[in-house]
């Protein structure tokens, strides 16, 4: 009988965790932009696809290595681009998101100690489900400099957000 139970029990334990898995969110090139030692908010990419059947909704994202990180928007309004702070990113079933200069990205805000080119950077992304899911983003230079890449909008001068 003990046996029987026990071979019931690991069935269900590897069923729960296989069908937990295929509802995780797949992450592709998380990387963070190099900066100067003296800058206090960084910028985080990264590529998240919802093979899943239902969405997904990302409610927070943490990191020990910073004070604090937030989820952005740029969003174009006339010839001015605002740097909008969202609470949630709804990544919907069977979608990709993408984490990208000019779009959504992540704030990372006051660093706890230099972070440095080539080094890593420890993220955990939360989900209103309750998932949480760990990633190592890179950090690296931009392939593209342009000025819209650099969110200079995000220092202490000409910060712009709105509210909703």
């Amino acid at each position: 009988m003990k046996t029987l139970f026990r071979a019931v029990a690991v069935v269900l334990a590897w069923t729960s965790i296989c069908a937990w898995a295929g509802e995780s969110v797949r992450i592709g090139d998380p990387w963070v932009r190099a900066a100067p030692p003296t800058v206090q908010t960084l910028a985080g990419y990264m590529e998240l696809e919802n093979s899943g059947s239902v969405d997904k909704i990302m409610t927070q994202v943490q990191s020990p290595q910073f004070a604090k990180v937030e989820l952005h928007e740029s969003v174009q309004n006339h010839d001015m681009v605002s740097m909008v702070p969202r609470k949630e990113l709804v990544i919907a079933a069977g979608s990709k998101v993408s984490l990208k200069p000019g779009g959504y990205h992540l704030m990372l805000i006051a660093p706890k100690s230099p972070v440095t080119e080539g080094s890593k950077v420890a993220l955990t992304l939360v989900f209103s489900d309750g998932m949480r899911q760990d990633v190592q983003a890179t950090v690296r230079k931009s392939a593209d400099d342009s000025p819209m890449q650099g969110h200079e909008g995000h220092g202490e001068h000409g910060q712009h957000h709105d509210m909703h």
